[in-house]
């Protein structure tokens, strides 16, 4: 991209270059008043193709101007227009994508300068090659009489039809072509590593029925999918077609396996952070998504990669062994360690089907408000009991302990929180918020801090908290 802002500049010195006569000693017209730089003579000239492609490659127009001597073949508006039609792209971010991503791009303009000040007169009769920005790669230079032409890696000669215009660093030769040289082979999109992948077609027609086809194959993405296979499709699907689900329904968990930004497996920890489905019906309150990394990569408790790691040039695929369906208040409850003895007393023998209660979606009780103790909490509470266990405790006081940790029909998050009571299933509780952290104090008067907020399922949300509270004991 510097090397675009460059060649944008040289451009703008065409209004007071010298062409190229038929007297090989013809005098070089210097600018008129002072020695502009590239991006100078860019602004000048109204390139605003080429300005825009500097733009697009940080930091490349710097890296120019800050050369000590630097010769470049500067391409016309017009040629960077036949560039266009070449490539079959109308703008400057589809002639990105063509060539395959702005590193290529910048390898193209590297291709058009050479680190040495050349101007025509110094050039020798015939062929010479010119090492350029390119990392390696060199350029073929003729001179024949008062005519000079550039060959590129294709063979293709550009005529230069203004020479010798002088900048700051060195000289700009303006040329009525491109420049191409060898390219790394374009790297696939996610889209295109999906549908190169046998075993990713029900995914890649998930992909289509949804729409969401065009956006892992837009260039300018930055995301991690976690790719189910063909077989956690059909176990997800239980003999239904896919065309027999909502697009709607089907679109969020597809966005449930999608991060943003490129997460390689070196990069992935045991965490929350959040995919691109929504809850209901918002449109910035994003599902949470837990990540396990202490035996592999698992995601919710549900699905492990199998296949990490497949770069796309619009970010990275991790295949996964389960499709990866939108959370409830459970799925965390029984994917996060921290809440193992949450689980624990929620399965306990004599208890009410709380996990089939709290799994509801879209309709009364939920959705769900948890404030969920960690499982240092229970062992808190089990030691204020003085019982050795969960067992200890009588099964109609653990109900109505579980019971003081539910708010029905409110998904409650952070923000939403307000000072006074709270009243769940089993208790009122009241809230502050004076402290540091957000603080629940039971009819005991015993006070829990609020140490985890936001963990957002399709049908409520979480708040670890660091005390069990009970309801009123006799």
């Amino acid at each position: 991209m510097k090397l675009l802002s460059k060649f944008m500049l040289l451009a703008v010195l065409l209004t007071t270059a010298v062409s190229c006569s038929d007297d090989d000693d013809a005098p070089v017209v210097p600018p008129q008043g002072d020695t502009p730089n590239l991006v100078e003579a860019a602004e000048a000239a109204d390139l605003n193709l080429l300005l825009d492609a500097v733009n697009a490659v940080d930091g490349l127009g710097e890296t120019l101007l800050g050369e000590e001597a630097i010769t470049v073949f500067a391409p016309t508006d017009e040629a960077f227009g036949a560039a266009l039609e070449r490539f079959e792209a109308e703008n400057l971010d589809e002639l990105v994508a063509a060539i395959g991503g702005v590193e290529n791009l910048e390898i193209v303009l590297g291709f058009h300068v050479v680190p040495a000040v050349a101007f025509s007169t110094d050039l020798t009769e015939g062929e010479q090659t010119f090492p350029t920005l390119a990392g390696d790669q060199e350029i073929t230079v003729t001179r024949s009489g008062s005519s000079v032409t550039v060959t590129d890696s294709e063979g293709t000669t550009r005529n230069v039809v203004t020479a010798d215009v002088e900048i700051e660093n060195g000289v700009v030769h303006v040329i009525n072509g491109v420049l191409i040289p060898e390219l790394p082979e374009p790297q696939p999109t996610i889209a295109d590593l999906a549908v190169g992948n046998d075993d990713l077609s029900s995914l890649v027609a998930a992909l289509e029925y949804t729409g969401l086809d065009e956006v892992v194959a837009d260039p300018s993405a930055d995301l991690t999918v976690f790719a189910p296979t063909n077989a956690a499709f059909e176990t997800f699907l239980n003999g239904a077609e896919l065309t027999d689900l909502p697009v709607e329904a089907v679109t969020q968990v597809l966005l449930n396996h999608v991060l943003s930004g490129a997460q390689f497996s070196s990069d992935l920890e045991t965490t929350y952070t959040n995919s691109l489905a929504t809850y209901a019906d918002t449109e910035d309150t994003y599902l949470s998504f837990y990540i396990n990394t202490d035996d592999g990569v698992r995601i919710n408790g549900v699905s492990s990669v199998t296949g990490a790691d497949n770069e796309a040039s619009n970010g990275v695929v991790h295949i996964v062994d389960t499709v990866i369906d939108l959370p409830t208040v459970v799925t965390f409850a029984t994917a996060d360690p921290n809440f193992n003895s949450l689980e624990a007393a929620l399965t306990a023998d004599g208890q009410p089907d709380f996990v089939a209660t709290l799994s509801t979606q879209g309709e009364a009780p939920a959705p769900f408000t948890v404030f969920a103790p960690t499982n240092d909490a229970f062992d808190a509470l089990l030691t204020e009991l003085g019982a050795s266990g969960l067992g200890d405790i009588p099964a109609a006081t653990l109900t109505a302990a579980l019971n003081s940790h539910v708010v029905a029909e409110a998904n409650i998050r952070s923000t939403d929180l307000v000072a006074g009571p709270v009243t769940t299933l089993g208790a009122e509780l009241q809230l502050s918020l004076d402290g540091e952290t957000p603080t629940l104090t039971d009819p005991n008067g015993r006070e829990s801090n609020i140490i985890v907020v936001d963990v957002q399922a399709a049908n409520g949300v979480v708040h670890a908290i660091d005390r069990v509270v009970l309801p009123e004991l006799e």
